[in-house]
């Protein structure tokens, strides 16, 4: 027969409160489950710390701290690169990536060393080319001057989609998109008007965009998962809502939405996890195909 748990209102308070533990933590000291704990504080009226309170805990910190730690040193990918002003082997990570030079001694040095001459293609005049410019220079100053006088004028009138205000666009903008917009706000308000509910990318035919089985294959992967984020760890308690259920490979390329949907394309992860799948961090592909 299993031993009844005993947790009174002092203990809870002595481990909740003054040791700032999370009520998992508290679980596994008293030997009582999450939701048991979670039960006898609104029983004895021990108020739930929100999710920015929680953040603010010395446990939390230290979780979130080896994580962070764990990404570090899990996912960092380094590169050794030639340093073209001194000839230097040096290494740096993902995130230095397009770093060109091993010190800012030799990025300054760079700056007065010039490495080629051309000329500009409107007025044949010579230009100068330093290392310190990463892209091909095709004009010089004056002419430059001139192009820009030129757009300026040749601007085209256009109006505001979403309120009709009165634009002048370049030519390039004006060709390139079919509507214009005063700022990002009169942008957002169209998109809002005339591409939300039926009308929106994610749906077709009047249905949601992830159709066939999905309901039921997202419900069987949280089973399968336990309900517990697969790189982290975290409960969905923790996770303060339903974890999301990614597509290992990506949904939208599957012709066939129920092989999209098949439980071994799936994976539960918690919200920070699933943003750091899809971010540029993830450079080993985690999860990703």
């Amino acid at each position: 027969m299993a031993r009844k748990v005993i947790i009174d209102k002092d203990k809870l308070i002595k481990l909740y409160i003054d040791e700032q533990l999370s009520t998992r933590d508290v679980a596994k000291l008293l030997g009582a489950s999450q939701s048991t704990v979670r039960r006898k504080m609104k029983l004895y009226g021990i108020e739930a710390r929100d999710a920015i309170q929680s953040k603010n805990t010395p446990s939390y910190k230290q979780k979130a701290g080896a994580l962070a730690e764990r990404y570090r040193n899990e996912y960092t990918v380094y590169y050794n690169k030639i340093c073209p002003q001194c000839g230097k082997e040096f290494t740096v990570t993902s995130k230095q990536k397009d770093k060109i030079y091993c010190s800012k001694e030799c990025a300054d040095n760079s700056l007065k060393t010039p490495i080629k001459k051309q000329y500009c293609e409107r007025c044949g005049k010579e230009i100068e080319i330093t290392n310190n410019r990463n892209y091909k220079r095709k004009y010089c100053s004056d002419c430059m001057l001139i192009g820009r006088a030129e757009t300026q004028r040749n601007r085209i009138k256009t109006n505001c989609a979403y309120c009709g205000k009165e634009l002048f666009v370049t030519p390039s903008v004006y060709n390139s998109y079919k509507h214009h917009y005063c700022d990002v706000k009169c942008m957002a308000k169209y998109f809002a008007e005339h591409y939300s509910g039926e009308n929106s990318p994610t749906y077709k035919n009047g249905k949601r965009h992830y159709q066939g089985n999905w309901k039921q294959a997202r419900e069987a992967r949280l089973e399968i998962d336990k309900h517990i984020c697969q790189i982290c760890g975290k409960t969905e308690e923790e996770n303060k809502r339903s974890l999301d259920v990614h597509h290992i490979k990506s949904y939208h390329e599957f012709e066939d939405k129920l092989e999209a949907n098949q439980i071994d394309n799936l994976i539960s992860l918690c919200t920070d996890c699933h943003r750091f799948v899809h971010s540029n961090a993830n450079i080993d592909k985690i999860y990703i195909k």
